[in-house]
């Protein structure tokens, strides 16, 4: 099939000139058309110049045709100029723009862009004058830039030629040759846990050495309890109290000497089954394998809220020693006896109020409970019944974040949380 053959400079020009008359849009749309065609020897052309700078030369070409476009909306005929010498600029200049901010692997600073392609027409320049390379300081000279920053833009020319990481360096034959990634170093995994290891260090120096050996187990080896018990040859029940002694023991502890009211009060959050939040402060029962134990009436807010979301936090606030322990997870009900067992072991004015409390339900006085009391004192002179609707929960951690007070507010935060698999993970996080 024959070339179409290319409009004569005298039927460009009449396009040109009908293109800027017409205001029909269609009519605009197809001599436009028929002026980029005729054009495409030119696009490519200028396109070819830029060739070898790490682009497609098909890409190159599709800028270029955007310069084209702009070059005919705004050329005017009328003035005498070729449409050729026109349009170079513009279309040269597309492309330019698109190598000064698209075209690099690394984006720089359009002052270094500009200065880079000023030292390299320089640089042929000053090759021709001297017959040899210039040096850095006479190519700053004539730029009237400092040394440094010529060698910065020469530094920035590979930019536009990007490496692949697994290119091969080294011998020539290939043989024992490295990648570059290769060459490229990694942060140390271990760098982060020597400021862990000290902040754990000052956590566990109340423990003693049978209990920092139990958490080192636990936490770091991720041992279970019965290979635990095994190892240590006592009974898994003996390291379950061992472990619980040895998580509540420092902060704890430490909360309860410098006199921290209830240091056992946790504020614990939930939320129900269309989203709504509640919280609450109650008193913590203890660490089982189950997770954190707690006990309430199960017909209370947060009873109704656990039994539509199982979803629950809990947090620890200390301030006399500047510690706080958070913890989310998902909370079950105990076993009915495990909840009869501690029932029975509170006082019995606890056990008769919570046998007479209807928890968050409207009343009308204190009278009403008072009398209450009474009643089931009376009724009930030995053993108080374990009530239907109340009992026990324990909040299987998902996570534990351990948080204490540091000067600035720089605080220290570090959080175990648990792995889809057998373990924990142990993670810093910013305050």
């Amino acid at each position: 099939m024959a070339a179409k053959p290319r409009p004569s400079r005298e039927e460009l020009r009449a396009l040109h000139r009908r293109y800027k008359e017409t205001t029909d849009p269609a009519e605009r749309d197809r001599i436009r058309a028929q002026l980029v065609d005729a054009y495409r020897d030119f696009v490519y052309f200028l396109a070819r110049k830029f060739q070898n700078r790490g682009e497609p030369l098909d890409d190159i070409v599709q800028v270029g045709y955007l310069g084209l476009i702009k070059a005919i909306e705004r050329f005017d005929p009328d003035l005498g100029y070729e449409f050729t010498t026109f349009a170079t600029l513009t279309v040269a200049g597309e492309i330019k723009r698109h190598f000064r901010d698209k075209g690099t692997a690394i984006r720089f600073p359009r002052r270094l862009q500009e200065l880079h392609t000023s030292v390299v027409r320089v640089n042929e320049q000053m090759k021709n004058e001297l017959g040899r390379e210039p040096t850095v300081a006479e190519l700053a000279e004539r730029l009237g830039v400092t040394p440094d920053d010529v060698t910065e833009a020469i530094e920035m020319g590979p930019a536009y030629v990007p490496l692949s990481l697994d290119q091969p360096i080294g011998s020539s034959d290939g043989q024992d040759a490295r990648s570059i990634a290769d060459q490229i170093g990694t942060a140390d995994p271990e760098l982060d846990r020597v400021e862990m290891r000290d902040v754990l260090n000052r956590a566990m120096e109340h423990l003693t050495p049978r209990e920092r050996a139990i958490m080192a187990m636990r936490f770091y080896e991720q041992l279970s309890q019965s290979e635990i018990a095994r190892r240590l040859g006592i009974s898994q029940m003996h390291v379950s109290r061992l472990q619980r002694a040895a998580l509540e023991r420092r902060w704890f502890r430490e909360a309860q000497r410098k006199g921290s009211p209830q240091p056992d009060a946790l504020a614990l959050a939930t939320a129900d089954a269309r989203g709504s939040p509640s919280a609450r402060m109650v008193l913590f029962k203890g660490i089982e394998k189950e997770g954190f134990l707690f006990y309430s009436n199960y017909e209370s807010r947060k009873g109704h809220d656990l039994a539509a979301n199982n979803r629950a936090a809990l947090v620890f606030y200390w301030p006399a020693t500047g510690h706080q322990v958070r913890v989310s997870g998902r909370v079950s009900r105990l076993p009915r006896a495990a909840s009869t067992t501690y029932f029975h072991s509170r006082p019995r004015g606890a056990q008769l109020s919570a046998l007479a409390s209807r928890q968050s339900r409207v009343v009308t006085s204190r009278a009403v409970l008072e009398k209450a009391v009474a009643e089931l004192d009376r009724l009930y002179p030995k053993t108080v019944p374990l009530p239907s609707d109340w009992g026990g929960y324990a909040l299987r951690p998902d996570w534990i974040e351990f948080w204490e007070h540091r000067a600035d507010r720089l605080h220290d935060r570090l959080r175990y949380a648990r792995k889809r698999g057998r373990g924990w993970r142990l993670e810093r996080l910013a305050p």
